[in-house]
């Protein structure tokens, strides 16, 4: 027995020797912002007792301090408590009860940890959380009931995590109709249910950033989110926009369809959208836009249609919108219409920044590009446009403005200055 007691003391000597090597520091006059850091010591537990100094913090960071374990009733010194940062940590497990204490609570950070599961009643008395993040753990579902407590939350990181379509239950934001931010990317959204969002009345911003996504997710269709402003489906594999897909999106301002593989835009997708600012398609697969694209889209100032395979821009394909910023480079394009940039003006189109290299033109429509855009004082990639190296084909003094000898001079750059450059 005596032998048992007294390797119990040497663990718990241990222990405390471990927590004693977290260096914390007050940030502020009033006691009340805590900042800890872990140079020396790996696979630190918090142990009870630890923060009794500290009873005036209203914040406490402990992010990278090689956290693996929580004791449950380490935080009961610090009742007042509105912000606690345990992101990038090896927390794997924490215990219903670990947060009890925390009532007056209104952000928590777990992002970069290993947590695997997140208990019904983890949040139970946390009532006044309002933004949470436990993106980047191994997180394979989330049980029904976790949020039920969590009432005035209003964002929720949920990304790069492990959990498949398929196990996304709607009834887990049951209670969580305050959500305004929600982040998924770095999920597998694919098979997600129709009514998945069907909680969220008052949603602003949506991340959907790398979500396995080979279509247009149906819950973005069916649910009626007219207050959402933002919404990232960068880097999916969506080939396809009809014209439906957007018509319940009327005060968007922030739209990210780059890195997928559309080939396709129905006319007058962006019909709803008259407050888009923000529009990137870049590095899709689009060979040509429809006519009346961008018709409603009143307030566009930045669009980026950079890395596809466009071989036209319209006339007026930017009529009517406040395009300040527009970015064709890495495209297919060999011609523009004669005095691109002051038909752009003439229709409420003043362009500031036009980026227009690498892109297999004639010389002698580059050349007038280029006259013009130095003439209206337009910002454009002038270090690809230097001179020494070859940007152009033919000698043709005249731009050659019509569609069916694109492909032949499209060829003819990519057969010989391609090569050179």
């Amino acid at each position: 027995m005596a032998v048992i007691k007294y390797l119990w003391f040497l663990v718990l000597f241990a222990l405390k020797e471990a927590c004693a090597d977290l260096k914390c520091e007050i940030q502020d006059d009033d006691g009340e912002i805590l900042k800890c850091t872990n140079d020396e010591v790996y696979n630190l537990v918090l142990q009870r007792g630890f923060l009794s100094s500290y009873r005036n913090a209203t914040t406490i960071i402990m992010n990278l301090c090689s956290i693996v374990n929580i004791d449950t009733e380490v935080f009961e010194d610090v009742p007042s408590l509105k912000t606690l940062d345990l992101s990038v940590n090896y927390i794997e497990n924490i215990t219903i009860g670990t947060f009890d204490g925390l009532t007056e609570l209104e952000e928590l950070n777990l992002f970069n940890n290993y947590i695997e599961d997140l208990p019904v009643d983890i949040f139970k008395f946390n009532v006044n959380l309002k933004k949470l993040n436990i993106g980047d753990n191994v997180l394979f579902w989330l049980n029904v009931g976790v949020f039920d407590s969590l009432v005035n939350l209003t964002s929720l990181v949920l990304s790069s995590n492990y959990i498949a379509g398929n196990y996304w239950d709607p009834e887990v934001f049951r209670r969580n109709v305050n959500i305004m931010n929600i982040q998924f990317n770095g999920n597998n959204m694919s098979e997600a249910p129709q009514n998945l969002l069907s909680r969220f009345d008052k949603l602003i911003s949506v991340n959907l950033k790398n979500c396995h996504l080979t279509e247009f997710p149906a819950f973005l269709i069916s649910s009626n989110k007219t207050n959402v402003i933002i919404l990232n489906l960068r880097e999916n594999e969506i080939r396809i926009i009809e014209k439906d897909f957007f018509e319940n999106y009327e005060i968007i301002s922030i739209l990210d369809l780059s890195r997928n593989q559309i080939e396709y835009i129905a006319e007058y997708s962006f019909k709803s959208m008259k407050k888009l600012t923000f529009l990137n398609l870049s590095r899709n697969l689009l060979t040509t836009l429809p006519h009346g694209l961008f018709a409603t889209t009143y307030r566009l100032s930045l669009l980026d249609l950079s890395h596809n395979m466009l071989t036209v821009l319209q006339e007026d394909l930017f009529k009517r919108t406040k395009l300040k910023n527009l970015n064709v480079a890495y495209n297919r394009l060999t011609y523009l219409q004669q005095d691109f940039c002051q038909q752009q003006k003439n229709t409420g189109a003043i362009l500031k920044i036009f980026f227009f290299n690498h892109n297999p033109w004639q010389c002698a429509c580059l050349k007038e590009l280029l006259n013009e855009v130095k003439r209206s004082r337009i910002n454009y990639n002038f270090t690809y446009f230097d001179g020494v190296q070859p940007v152009c084909v033919t000698e043709e003094f005249v731009c050659k403005r019509q569609e069916n000898v694109n492909s032949f001079y499209a060829d003819l750059f990519d057969s010989t200055v391609k090569n050179v450059m």
